[in-house]
């Protein structure tokens, strides 16, 4: 099914904007009940649906690299990114069976047992302070180190940003939250779109996190795309 992919990316192709030359295109994908919840008890499932969930796996397979924060990590899991026929035809058509995980930790902890620390067809690349010790795993992890980090100091993005870009020719990256990331990388005006998916649900969840937090000032979209399947509503803005 790729009737919410088609339509929300027909008129304009997914990662075909970027907010800088030396950045690679970030486009933010998140799920919300209309009361404005990310998460019902810690994790994003409840609030999801196959229509949602193809638009994500669409997304990733597009994507270069996926970011995500690391309380999102320890949250979900990220063991695997593509289903097992995707990853086949994905190595077919691109040469790397999944996308880069690029996760972004103060401290590179992820939690003992991390599904993200297993065996995966994709390097695990942290972007981290200088005093960050990467975690054991049974893939390859790397990491691109702030200077002007720490593991009790916010990590600056768009220098590490442009360097995946440059180091590792990632040009397109899906950013998949949670919103202290989202915040973050809106705040250094880094981000170029941003795709939302509203659930049709009234969570009733206090606690749960915001889709972007931390952002001072309001910011202005602009509405590219709709599309509305099973009950769920599809909005895609330019940033």
């Amino acid at each position: 099914m790729s009737e919410v992919f088609d339509a929300l990316t027909t008129t304009v192709p997914p990662f075909s904007r970027r907010a800088a030359d030396d950045l690679p295109a970030i486009a933010m994908n998140m799920v919300t009940s209309v009361d404005g919840a990310t998460t019902l008890d810690g994790r994003v499932g409840r609030l999801t649906a196959p229509a949602d969930q193809e638009l994500l796996r669409r997304l990733r397979g597009e994507a270069d690299a996926v970011l995500v924060g690391a309380a999102t990590v320890r949250a979900e899991g990220y063991s695997r990114l593509l289903h097992s026929d995707a990853r086949e035809r994905r190595e077919r058509e691109r040469g790397a069976a999944e996308p880069l995980l690029v996760v972004v930790s103060r401290d590179a902890n992820l939690g003992p047992g991390s599904p993200a620390l297993r065996a995966a067809p994709s390097p695990l690349i942290f972007l981290t302070s200088e005093a960050a010790q990467l975690p054991e795993a049974e893939r390859e992890v790397l990491a691109f180190r702030s200077p002007s980090g720490s593991p009790v100091e916010p990590v600056p993005l768009r220098p590490l940003l442009a360097r995946l870009r440059a180091e590792y020719g990632v040009e397109r990256i899906v950013c998949e939250g949670g919103g202290t990331l989202n915040g973050a990388l809106l705040a250094e005006g880094v981000v170029a779109e941003l795709f939302v998916a509203i659930s049709p649900m009234i969570a009733r969840e206090p606690e749960s996190p915001p889709l972007v937090a931390g952002v001072t000032a309001p910011l202005d979209l602009e509405l590219i795309a709709h599309a509305a399947v099973e009950s769920f509503v599809f909005l895609r803005y330019a940033v």
